[in-house]
This record gives structure tokens, sequence and C-alpha cells, in this order.
């Protein structure tokens, strides 16, 4: 009986040792100070990320490559894989169709955002939704949208048919019309997720085009951030 006892007991402090093994192991939640407007998470062909933005003297910072945690992510980048697949090969504004790709921005509006890092991994799913979302455009136009939200841009305005601020030349361009159809597409193909049909204008006139992911799993994505603001009719004090 007093064996049994022993045995027991003995038992009963591994198990409380893995137990304290097992929580003591696991990485704190860091915070990632970034003084910047926004921030971007590139994708790279391994699954990760590159994360960084451009500095005040206009020089690409890179902060490091992370992995990202969070189901909106998740969904809405198998959305994007599924709608290239399903068009591949048609023709969009008399051209063939361009594959979209996609790109992850972080903002705030004080200029300081705060990351949330842990074991290397950024918890995105730990950001305000209303602080971050997913842009899509061509990838030939990624690095003229970063640059242009970083170091400052003329105007961000949405140029869709019907909008008081549309400009039938820019939607039957190409590329730019082409990408601009393309992301009202998504926005049908997938209805209440994505929204499509804007433009950044950079500080030298040029277009980039973009569409953004807004709703997901109930939460309303990029809301807060003001480039998205700014392209919304209702900003400029005119009606849809």
């Amino acid at each position: 009986m007093r064996k049994a006892l022993i045995i027991a007991i003995a038992i009963i402090v591994v198990a409380i040792g893995i137990t304290l093994m097992s929580h003591h192991s696991s990485p704190a939640v860091g915070r990632m100070n970034i003084n910047a407007n926004y921030v971007f998470l590139i994708p790279q062909s391994n699954g990760e990320y590159d994360l960084g933005y451009y500095g005040s003297s206009e020089q690409w910072i890179n902060l490091g490559i992370f992995n990202v945690t969070s189901t909106a992510l998740k969904q809405a980048a198998g959305v994007i894989n599924s709608f290239n697949q399903h068009y591949v090969g048609t023709t969009v504004n008399n051209q063939q169709f361009i594959p979209l790709a996609y790109i992850i921005v972080i903002g705030n509006s004080s200029g300081a955002i705060q990351l949330p890092v842990q074991d290397h991994a950024i918890l995105l799913s730990k950001v305000n939704p209303g602080y971050w979302t997913i842009i899509v455009m061509s990838q030939n136009y990624s690095a003229k949208f970063i640059f242009a939200l970083d170091t400052g841009y003329k105007e961000s305005k949405q140029v869709v048919i019907g909008s008081p601020i549309w400009y039938p030349p820019v939607w039957y361009q190409q590329p730019i019309g082409t990408i601009l159809q393309e992301t009202m597409t998504m926005q049908a193909y997938r209805e209440g997720s994505f929204t499509g049909g804007y433009v950044i204008e950079m500080s030298n006139g040029t277009l980039v085009p973009w569409g953004i992911l807004f709703h997901a799993s109930h939460n309303a994505f990029g809301g807060n951030l003001l480039f998205i603001l700014q392209a919304s009719p209702i900003y400029h004090g005119l009606s849809a």
C-alpha cells in the first residue's frame, strides 16, 4: 500500500513538472514598435512573409522574415488563389487575364505601429482588424503601392462604373483598367469579402490599381486606414 502511494505521488510530481515545463517553455508575446505610417508583409514562395517599410529617407527598411498567424489571412489567400485558377486563360479588357497577388498592409493613425510577435511569428489575429487589411493587385504594381503609402501620395479614390469619380479612360486602359476590372470581378466572385475598383495616385501622377479584403469572419478590415477612408466617395462628400 505504501509503495503504491509513493508511486502515485511520484507520478503526480512528474506530471506537475511536465506541465510547468510546458508552461514556461512557451515563448512570451513581445511587441515590435515601428515608427511608420504603414508597414507591409510581403508573401514569399515558402509561405513566410517579408516585413518592412520605407523610412523618412525613402529607403526600404527590412525588418526580417516572419511567419504570420491569422485565420482571416488564410481564408483570403485561399479566395485569391481560387480566383486566379478560375480565370486563368480568360480575356479581360481585351487582354490576357493578369493573376492577382496580395500584400498585407498594417497602419495606425498615430504613425506608431505595434506588432505582437511570438516565436518569430507575427500574431496578426491580435491586431485590430480596422488597422490592417489585404490589398490585391498585380505583382508588378505592389512595389509602387508600398512606396506611395509610406512616402506620400496625391490621392486615393474609387473609379468603378457608376461612381461620381469614375474615369472611363482609366477603366479601359491596359493594364490599369484590366486590374481594376479584375478586382471588381473578385468582389462578385466572393461577395462580401473583397471590394475592388480603387486607385492610388502617386505624387508623380502614376496610378496604381488595387482592391481590398473588406470583410471576413464578421469583421471589417482596414476601415480605420486613411487611404481606404479617402477612397470612399462619402469621404469626398459625394454619394455613390
